[in-house]
């Protein structure tokens, strides 16, 4: 079987849709920005210095773990509907006939404080919280999270090319932020950050 790809939807750094991502990405554009609400320690100096990372500027702030990836979410969605003049919600028999994976980061509970106890439940919650946020008449049967990392996109593949002889489209949905306090305290506990002292983070 042959997927299409039919329409995107993008949010991230250098745009808020696709075309302005894709215009600033050929152009080879790059807005790093100090992280304020993080500070780490440059052990030559004895002081604490900013990290430099790609925030969402004036659209994440407030959000953090698997909210910030919610709303982050939503926003490549609306854009995708759009720019590629999808049915509005009150279309049953096209949103009827869709369904979404969601492409998220390994809940690994040192990252993330939600991911403590049930996987599975939380998945499910936040595939339900997503069709809420959206006010699609999706069927709950055709909403996936993974929660594979790199390997998810091509497991969402995978599972779609499966799953379309229950329903007609899938929206992929790839996410992740590094850039939110608990993910931030996560990488320099692994020293994975770039700092002056750790060039190589």
């Amino acid at each position: 079987m042959t997927l299409a790809v039919t329409s995107l939807g993008v949010i991230c750094s250098v745009g808020h849709s696709v075309d302005v991502a894709c215009a600033a990405i050929r152009a080879e554009l790059s807005l790093p920005k100090e992280i304020i609400h993080f500070t780490v320690l440059d052990e030559e100096t004895q002081s604490t210095e900013f990290i430099k990372g790609h925030p969402l500027d004036g659209y994440c702030e407030g959000f953090v773990s698997l909210g910030r990836l919610m709303r982050m979410v939503l926003g490549a969605v609306e854009d995708m509907r759009e720019r590629g003049a999808l049915p509005n919600p009150a279309d049953t028999y096209f949103w009827g006939r869709t369904g979404i994976i969601v492409v998220m980061p390994t809940l690994d509970p040192e990252r993330f404080l939600d991911a403590t106890g049930d996987l599975a439940q939380l998945r499910k919650e936040f595939a339900d919280q997503l069709v809420l946020m959206l006010n699609l008449p999706i069927k709950p049967t055709e909403i996936h999270v993974i929660d594979r990392g790199a390997a998810g996109v091509a497991l969402a593949l995978q599972l779609a090319e499966q799953r379309l002889t229950h329903t007609e489209r899938f929206l992929i949905i790839a996410v992740d932020s590094y850039v939110d306090v608990e993910a931030l305290e996560w990488l320099d506990q692994y020293n994975r950050l770039k700092t002056d002292s750790n060039q190589c983070g």
